[in-house]
């Protein structure tokens, strides 16, 4: 594993070691990527040139098997499927994240199946920002974004 990584990204590598010790992990810190999608622009040419880029040293390694390792890269998975090939198989963690989600929200009881539902969304980041990749992600404009700060949440 490169030294370099930031830490949220040893996440995957050290948990698989641990359970299967012989399996070759590589790991690869692609920050356009969420720039990218961010900015709506999910099958680009430039979207192309920079995955190119980031996934070269994995393709070259023969991976079988690439976790995108952040939800922003569910945007990206045509683009990284069209150049990693068919026979690499890719692991999506936010479609687990949202199925988690669902449950936990069907535990306390705050699931509404039926009706019209407001859609809120919250960032620790610009509301303004986030609005306009949910408008290009989610094809509307019915919700509302709210900026939180985690420290009052904890």
């Amino acid at each position: 594993m490169p030294p370099n990584l930031p830490p949220k990204m040893r996440a995957y590598p050290k948990e698989i070691k641990r359970i299967a010790p012989e399996i070759k992990v590589f790991s690869n810190f692609c920050p356009e990527f969420v720039s990218i999608v961010e900015a709506g622009k999910f099958t680009a040419p430039k979207t192309y040139e920079v995955a190119r880029e980031y996934l070269k040293p994995l393709k070259d390694a023969q991976i079988d098997t690439l976790i995108l390792g952040c939800t922003h890269y569910s945007f990206l998975k045509k683009v990284i499927s069209d150049i990693m090939g068919p026979e690499v198989i890719l692991i999506d963690p936010a479609v687990s994240t949202s199925l988690t989600l669902k449950e936990v929200i069907i535990q306390k009881g705050i699931l509404k199946e039926e009706g019209k539902g407001e859609e809120n969304y919250y960032t620790t980041g610009s509301p303004k920002k986030v609005e306009k990749t949910a408008k290009i992600i989610l094809h509307n404009d019915n919700f509302k974004i709210k900026k939180v700060n985690l420290k009052e949440l904890e």
